[in-house]
């Protein structure tokens, strides 16, 4: 017995704790005693994952663009290149963990939550309330960070199931592990590339294989679908079939697997991962073609002066090309999505562990016209500080489903 608490039963997500205040609650939880159903993947694990992902490498994918003949380029490429690329599970971790206030009345229910899916919300109340819409009231405060977690609104669903057994107001909160290890996961992907050199340095061809779970087909639609690989392409190669630079011969494939883990739209849904490995690879080709990086691409933007504008921007403001101190070293990267061009470059250093510090990021941002200059200032420092975070330390590994 724990002073404080109401009650403790099932709701469809699992098991609801209701007391009085939070640390009773806290503390009730700790001492809860569950058998869990294992779901349909109970002995799921990140190297059982990998395993259903390497062996799509090489069935055929859905084409998402094609040009030229880029199988006979490859051929005829006096230099091919290949490489590489994997990225993990990622959390959308938000600052503030998913909570809501439900009040649910004989004739009205009033909701307060953090979801960027309200209507889908006002759908599920009169669901679970039986209320009509009419006598419900969803009000939305500012997040406290999302990134894409507060599309989801089972936390909604867990708060007003509770209220409705408890006939009174509740206020529910998600611990900050439970958030992690049951939140909706940016896929994990692999990425095969090949690009073809010719004799002058030229890039040729330009081949991209994304292999990676559908969010598309994971949550919206279930398997099996008629040609769900060349529907979701459209979706799932965002930042790759799209890619600004001039290639004559370029192939951007994408495979679904099928992995039971729950996923989601992480902040620039998969331009994060393809936008990755494009700007990886890019650099790749440019050191077999002898070629600076930044000049690199130049020459292959002439037909985009908007990713002209921000890429020569930021080299210039980054002293591209001049010396810097003794172990730091620049890189850069290029891409634009949903309408906004950017170019960052980073000035790190590598300790003798391998250890990577970033003393300095110069970012180049032309998102169009602008109505207020100091809220794309905040995007986009937050924004490098995500892409940072994922880079150098974030990763959800699975164990035991």
């Amino acid at each position: 017995k724990i002073n404080g608490i109401h009650n403790i039963f099932e709701v469809s997500n699992g098991v609801a704790v209701v007391g009085s205040n939070t640390w009773a609650v806290l503390q009730a939880r700790k001492v809860l005693n569950i058998t869990w159903s294992k779901g349909e993947s109970p002995n799921l694990d990140s190297e059982k994952i990998a395993k259903l992902i390497n062996d799509m490498a090489d069935k055929k994918g859905a084409t998402g663009k094609k040009k030229g003949n880029p199988e006979r380029a490859l051929k005829k490429a006096d230099k091919v290149i290949k490489a590489v690329y994997e990225v993990p599970y990622q959390a959308h971790a938000a600052m503030e963990p998913v909570n809501c206030v439900v009040d649910i009345q004989k004739d009205f229910c009033r909701i307060w939550a953090p979801t960027q899916n309200p209507n889908q919300a006002h759908e599920q109340a009169a669901n679970i309330t039986g209320l009509p819409k009419d006598k419900i009231e969803i009000h939305v405060p500012f997040l406290g960070g999302s990134f894409g977690r507060k599309s989801f609104n089972d936390f909604i669903d867990d708060a007003l199931e509770v209220a409705k057994k408890m006939k009174k107001p509740v206020k529910l909160i998600w611990k900050r592990e439970d958030d992690t290890r049951h939140g909706y996961y940016r896929p994990t992907s692999k990425h095969i590339l090949f690009g073809g050199l010719d004799k002058n340095g030229q890039l040729d061809v330009w081949k991209h294989k994304v292999i990676a779970p559908s969010i598309l087909f994971g949550q919206m639609f279930k398997y099996p679908v008629p040609f769900k690989d060349k529907m979701d392409s459209f979706i799932a190669l965002e930042g790759a079939r799209n890619i600004h630079y001039k290639i004559p011969n370029m192939r951007v494939e994408y495979k679904s697997v099928r992995v039971g883990v729950p996923l989601g739209w992480w902040r620039s849904v998969y331009d994060s991962q393809n936008a990755y490995a494009n700007e990886c690879f890019i650099d790749e080709l440019a050191y077999s073609a002898g070629k600076d990086p930044v000049q690199f691409r130049l020459e292959r933007l002439k037909d985009s002066p908007r990713d002209l504008g921000v890429l020569r921007l930021a080299a210039d403001n980054a002293n591209w090309g001049k010396k810097l101190p003794a172990g730091h070293f620049h890189g850069v990267a290029n891409h634009a999505s949903f309408g906004s061009y950017v170019a960052q470059v980073a000035e790190i250093s590598i300790n003798n562990d391998g250890k990577v510090s970033v003393h300095k990021v110069t970012c180049a941002v032309d998102c169009g016209q602008t109505v207020n200059p100091f809220i794309v200032k905040t995007q986009m420092e937050s924004s490098i500080a995500y892409g940072l975070s994922a880079t150098l330390k974030g990763k959800i590994t699975i164990k035991n489903g």
